[in-house]
């Protein structure tokens, strides 16, 4: 019988904003993320991204000034340089399934 299995790839990202910062990310989106992405129809599309990251990144090395790791939740991805992750997005190919995310919510 074939094998349901986490299929994505994983590519490491290293950030320029932070010295040694390195972001584990999935290539792409599981069916069962979009409902979190898409959220309510009231959601900004730059909530819609910042939750796309949240599912896409699978770990990073980031941690409090405690040395602590930090989750990989919505709060410390608002903390993120931009730059980081749009340079992110371009260099892993997936810019076009953010876009299409977007486009969808907006045909509705």
């Amino acid at each position: 019988m074939p094998q349901l299995n986490d299929f994505r790839k994983e590519v490491k990202y290293n950030m320029k904003s932070i010295e040694g910062g390195e972001i584990l990310f999935h290539t792409e989106l599981l069916a069962g993320d979009l409902e979190y992405v898409q959220g309510s129809p009231e959601d900004s599309d730059i909530l819609r991204t910042l939750r796309t990251f949240e599912k896409l990144i699978k770990d990073w090395n980031l941690t409090d000034d405690k040395n602590e790791k930090l989750p990989i939740i919505l709060d410390n991805i608002r903390k993120l340089s931009i730059s980081d992750l749009t340079q992110a997005l371009v260099s892993l190919g997936i810019t076009d399934n953010i876009a299409n995310i977007t486009e969808k919510k907006n045909m509705k």
